[in-house]
């Protein structure tokens, strides 16, 4: 018998009864662990028209807590007076929504910045189109991602509705995704019947064909959420045995309705996935949960993060913002102009722009006609060497505020870029603080290419942390250091960097060990919500500038280790080299798709090119130091 909800309280419900376009529902039992994560997840959500509903179904832990204490007229919570079956409050959460566009999500999965936007704007422009899905990280209980990028293989963009569900039969999986990736219509959902708890591990795969009968199916290219492997979902809580039971029931379901037109090859591969497919999810349930284990901690936060050196002391304080933006050539014009616009647009107050021209007298003309009446941006030569480690330097002369970032000249910062930098500099053990990096392709992201080496284009990468957390150094593009931390340790070295379109780097590696070679208790800190969209040239997503920049980076490597003099100095690619990239060849060979193939084989050509450069550099200085001898 359903028991008869109510609500926790009219305060937390400022809703009344107006009718959102978009509401996302969360049914949540037992569910503090991961509850705040994915509410903050919805609640930073651009979209305008958006409510969201969580059905609490009679926890007896924090659950009701973490939501009281969420104040936003978007929420509304109910209380379920006794606990439902998992699918019974599914579907009863649903109901629950008001909006024309349902999105369902698990408690321990999460939304990626832009999701609701770009799933409601198919939806609202399309009414030919039932269900929209987006790509999706699969992350572990730390917040780690174990496999990017996952879904909708051969299903990108509009496609219509028996194609998909042949792609299903012929996948041995799911490659719609799970409840994180779609989004429905209300109405389709209620003339479906919902969720059947009959099938409980393919639940909602049941679901998704059903609402492909009133409509085409919308696969939107981009990642825009996380799934979450672990032990207590229902997928981890299946047998391997009933898992592979109810695809193959699942399939023949699907091959005998003739709407769909299964040929038997589709159902005789469909069969040999299914096995496959059984085994890999087992495979990965398995390592995600050792993984987990033999790490032995919980998701790091911030104040464990800031504790994590003795006697902490908070300042209390913030100061100004510099923000550094080196240039070299007019080809980037355009992204220049939108760099520095992003940072002016920046609601942090205390603020200025630098803008270095690196030896490009042109430029400079350029920019100070463009900048040169703007009260809080400053245009500059740089007088010292050519590069971007001189230019560098030049601005951190130039620049007044407390603490000083760099962004690249083709990068532009996203809204609450400086708060979500600047909020740590409080903490004076915080001596410098990046953020995330989003490539921006010139049209689509090749398919050769892994999330793996995403650092060849200069943005973040599979294998960086997806939560605040401590690292040696940031991104280059998306940087924050304290001034007196400079001023204490000197610049930007120029034996290593990039100088105009040369592919090295390195520069702040090397000076971020020397920062903490200097006060060991000093913190780098990772904020994945300090973001930045990271313009990629045409010239970059080409195979040979991938050698070369691997090939330089190796080098780069080389000179750093030397210039630090640290025995720890490359832990960070160690971790990478033997933890990241074998998963990362492993899963791409497993795939059993061409492209797949092609980014386990781009991922061996990386890493031996890259260590090839870091020889050969080693050689080339080793050599001559033994000569004079």
């Amino acid at each position: 018998m359903t028991a008869v909800p109510k609500e926790l309280d009219d305060e937390h419900s400022q809703l009344g009864n107006r009718h959102p376009k978009v509401s996302v529902c969360i049914p949540a039992y037992q569910a503090e662990q991961y509850l705040q994560g994915v509410v903050d997840s919805i609640l930073a959500q651009d979209y305008p028209d958006l409510e969201l509903v969580v059905v609490d179904n009679n926890s007896s832990d924090g659950t009701r807590a973490i939501l009281e204490a969420v104040k936003d007229d978007r929420l509304r919570v109910i209380r379920n007076t006794t606990t439902l079956p998992v699918f019974d409050n599914w579907n009863f959460t649903v109901r629950q929504a008001r909006g024309d566009f349902v999105k369902l999500i698990c408690v321990d999965d999460a939304l990626g910045p832009g999701c609701i936007g770009v799933q409601a704007a198919v939806l609202e422009s399309v009414p030919e189109v039932a269900l929209v899905s987006v790509r999706t990280d699969y992350i572990d209980d730390d917040g780690e991602v174990v496999m990017g990028s996952r879904g909708l293989p051969g299903i990108v963009g509009r496609v219509p509705a028996d194609r998909v569900v042949r792609q299903i039969i012929r996948s041995g999986a799911n490659p719609i995704g799970g409840p994180v990736s779609v989004m429905f219509r209300r109405t389709d959902f209620e003339r479906s019947g919902g969720f059947d708890p009959n099938y409980p591990f393919l639940a909602d795969m049941h679901l998704w064909v059903r609402l492909l009968r009133r409509g085409d199916f919308y696969g939107v290219p981009g990642t825009h959420a996380s799934f979450r492997i672990r032990r207590g979902s229902m997928h981890g809580l299946t047998s391997a045995r009933e898992q592979l039971a109810q695809s193959i029931e699942f399939d023949r379901l699907l091959a005998a309705d003739p709407r769909w037109s299964i040929s038997t090859a589709d159902r005789v591969r469909g069969r040999v996935r299914c096995y496959e497919q059984t085994l890999r999810r087992t495979v990965l349930f398995a390592s995600t949960t050792w993984r987990v284990k033999r790490r032995g901690r919980r998701p790091i936060a911030l104040k464990e993060v800031v504790d994590a050196g003795s006697g902490v002391q908070s300042s209390g304080t913030v100061g100004s913002l510099t923000t550094v933006i080196c240039a070299y050539t007019t080809a980037r014009w355009e992204h220049i102009c939108q760099s520095v616009e992003s940072v002016l647009a920046q609601d942090f107050t205390d603020s200025n722009v630098v803008v270095v021209i690196d030896h490009c007298l042109e430029l400079y003309q350029m920019a100070c006609d463009r900048f040169g009446s703007e009260e809080r941006v400053t245009v500059l030569e740089s007088s010292q060497e050519r590069g971007l480690s001189g230019a560098r330097n030049a601005g951190v002369e130039a620049a007044d505020g407390d603490v000083i970032a760099f962004v690249d000249d083709d990068a532009v910062t996203e809204p609450g870029w400086a708060r979500a930098l600047m909020r740590h500099y409080r903490h004076e053990r915080v001596a410098g603080v990046g953020g995330y990096a989003a490539p921006v392709w010139p049209e689509h992201r090749p398919a050769w290419m892994p999330t793996e080496f995403d650092w060849v284009v200069g943005c973040s990468y599979t294998g960086q942390p997806t939560e605040l957390a401590a690292v040696r150094n940031p991104l280059g593009c998306n940087m924050s250091l304290r001034r007196s931390v400079l001023d204490t340790v000197g610049g930007f070295r120029s034996e290593v960097g990039r100088i105009g379109s040369h592919p090295v780097g390195g520069e702040e590696t090397e000076l971020c060990i020397r920062i903490a070679a200097n006060d060991p208790s000093a913190m780098i800190l990772f904020d994945p919500e300090a973001r930045v969209q990271h313009h990629v040239s045409a010239d970059r997503t080409t195979l040979r500038y991938f050698r070369r920049r691997c090939y330089h980076e190796g080098m780069s490597k080389a000179v750093v280790t030397e210039l630090a003099q640290a025995t720890k100095a490359l832990s960070t690619e160690r971790s990478y080299t033997l933890g990241v990239l074998p998963r990362a060849i492993l899963r791409e060979s497993m795939s059993m798709r061409g492209d797949g193939f092609a980014r386990a084989g781009v991922m061996v050509l990386g890493l031996a090119v890259t260590t090839s450069g870091y020889l050969n550099a080693k050689a080339r200085r080793w050599l001559p130091t033994r000569r004079a001898r």
